[in-house]
């Protein structure tokens, strides 16, 4: 069972994960697979003990990691030995290949990086698409292998996006989203205009 003394002593020593961590971390990683410190752990723990299965296990860890290069050096990196730290000899390791560092740092730069929400809301603002009515388009199946990133655009901008924006002070954002909410919601252009209207305001005091 993982506990939080547990966490701390092997994120500070990770060089001492071994073969019954790597089972312990898999069965925590069933039950919270979006655990990002289970993950960098059991990546680190298949390293340790050279497991054949770590350049799979690292290719899908890499998706639940937001930075890839933090990650490949944290599993790399080698901690010093000191003289009241008598080094860690690993347990019989199965023999596997090994991918060069260089290789690896290339193949992690070439994976996408998963844009969090607020970076596709910002380019979807930045583009600033006209709202067409739906009698515009021809009608047409979805088509379905269409990421769901790219389908974010009719979907995101809310009151609530808006609101959030005004929170963090980000008023020329707001005042796109609700020119953009206007466009969509025509019946309520006299309360999105209000609004605006109040930013340009607080805008020009800051």
């Amino acid at each position: 069972m993982l506990d939080e003394k547990w966490i701390v002593q092997y994120l500070a020593h990770p060089d001492l994960l071994g073969t019954d961590d790597v089972a312990e971390l898999s069965r925590a990683l069933e039950r919270y697979p979006y655990c990002h410190v289970s993950r960098m752990l059991y990546l680190k723990a298949l390293h340790n003990v050279g497991a054949l299965s770590f350049d799979a296990e690292l290719a899908r860890g890499a998706a639940f990691v937001a930075d890839r290069k933090a990650l490949f050096e944290w599993i790399h990196r080698v901690e010093p030995v000191s003289a009241s730290q008598p080094p860690v000899v690993p347990a019989a390791q199965s023999p596997r290949e090994e991918p060069a560092p260089e290789e690896l740092s290339q193949w992690m730069d070439r994976q996408p990086a998963r844009k969090s929400p607020e970076e596709l809301i910002d380019r979807f603002i930045r583009t600033n698409p006209r709202i067409k009515p739906a009698s515009d388009y021809p009608r047409e199946e979805k088509d379905l292998s269409r990421p769901s990133q790219e389908i974010l655009s009719e979907q995101v901008m809310t009151e609530t996006l808006a609101r959030i924006y005004v929170r963090q002070k980000k008023y020329a954002r707001a005042i796109e989203a609700y020119r953009i909410l206007m466009l969509k919601n025509p019946k309520k252009s006299g309360y999105f205009a209000d609004q605006i209207r109040e930013l340009e305001k607080l805008k020009e005091k800051n």
